[in-house]
């Protein structure tokens, strides 16, 4: 009786394992034609892809039929990762021909299988993307990132476990990567074409203005112009006047940039003296004790608050020194000013008294070194 038993068993299981190593060879056969779809659809070559197709869903119908009897293989993974493949073929031909999407019962997959085909359909959308980059047309590229964005937002709606959708989320997780780094690519070859045509515009309108220049140029007379072999040469006399009403008018100015030189540096060297009088420092006074005589900064003198002020506004810096402007806020300023005073004679103060100790210090030294002699003289 026993060996009756074990003997059914191993005739339904040599059956279920012809089943499987026949269902294996078909699902191999299956991912193969889907994968030549594929390439066919990248290719544009629109009969041949819907030939294999065609051929893609008859193979698999062939492999489905004889597993109803076998719920076991038809769940396997090499089944359902075939069937996937033929969910991303026919899902990749539905987005580039305009074609409606298959439904899961067409294709005769499950949910879940269905599923993991549209993720990986939407992820070959990318390389259509850079095809139509490449090829200079960005615009024509919109349509499948939308397409991408679309199942993508779909998918992220579906929240089960592992154990139910065949592993869906760690697919979801790698469309959205796709999806991000298609997105970027997208956009900057937008832009880049965007600045290629905003140059087009611009050397057009620039080629426009010389155009519109170089007539004007040309309708002009110029005080000066070299003779054609149709015209008659300038003569040498008009020639040496042109260079001498040159040379006079160069020196002319030469000799006015010097004489205001010259005023520029008279004026300073008296306000100078003026300045030195008003301290004391001429002969008629003497300079009062304790008084600081600040002489006048001169051009090509840079203070540190010079440089201060041009680092932190060159604008503030030019109305302060070159035009003379008076400060907005002048109690802000006083209050900055006596700040700065107060630090200062901080800093005085503090490097005074370093000094002094430094001095208390050396003091102290020469007082020990004495009283260790005289202690030594004592002792001996």
């Amino acid at each position: 009786m026993l060996s009756e038993i074990v003997e059914t068993i191993r005739q339904e299981l040599t059956e279920v394992n012809a089943q499987r190593d026949e269902t294996l060879r078909q699902s191999r056969a299956l991912v193969r034609s889907c994968a030549n779809a594929i390439r066919a659809i990248h290719r544009h070559e629109w009969t041949e892809a819907e030939d294999l197709l065609t051929a893609a869903r008859a193979e698999a119908q062939d492999m489905i039929a004889p597993l109803h009897a076998y719920p076991a293989l038809y769940h396997a993974g090499y089944t359902q990762d075939s069937l996937k493949e033929l969910v991303e073929a026919h899902v990749v031909y539905a987005l580039v021909h305009g074609e409606a999407m298959p439904t899961p019962a067409e294709l005769g997959v499950t949910g879940a299988t269905f599923l993991r085909g549209l993720s990986e359909a939407a992820t070959e959308m990318r390389r259509f993307v850079l095809d139509l980059m490449r090829q200079g047309q960005v615009l024509e590229a919109q349509p499948y990132l939308e397409a991408m964005d679309e199942i993508y937002s779909h998918l992220l709606t579906i929240d089960f476990p592992d154990s139910i959708t065949d592993g869906l989320r760690r697919l979801t997780d790698v469309l959205r990567g796709v999806l991000e780094r298609t997105r970027g690519d997208l956009t900057l070859a937008i832009r880049q074409d965007q600045m290629r045509d905003a140059l087009r515009s611009f050397e057009a309108r620039f080629g426009q203005q010389a155009e519109v220049d170089a007539t004007m140029a040309s309708e002009t007379t110029p005080f000066f112009e070299v003779a054609t072999d149709e015209e008659e040469p300038c003569s040498h006399r008009e020639h040496r006047e042109h260079r001498e009403h040159r040379e006079h008018r160069e020196h002319r100015e030469h000799r006015e940039h010097r004489e205001h030189r010259e005023h520029r540096e008279h004026r300073e060297h008296r306000e100078y003296r003026e300045y030195d009088s008003f301290c004391g420092g001429g002969k008629s006074g003497g300079n009062r004790r304790g008084a600081i005589v600040v002489k006048p900064q001169e051009p090509s003198l840079v203070r540190a608050s010079d440089i201060g002020l041009w680092t932190f506004c060159q604008r503030a810096w030019w109305l302060a020194r070159v035009r003379g402007a008076t400060h907005q806020r002048p109690e802000r300023l006083a209050y900055g000013v006596a700040a700065h005073e107060a630090h200062g004679h901080t800093l005085q103060r503090a490097h005074a008294y370093r000094q002094w100790g430094h001095r208390l210090l050396a003091l102290a030294f020469m007082l020990g070194g004495l009283l260790l002699l005289f202690w030594l003289w004592q002792s001996g």
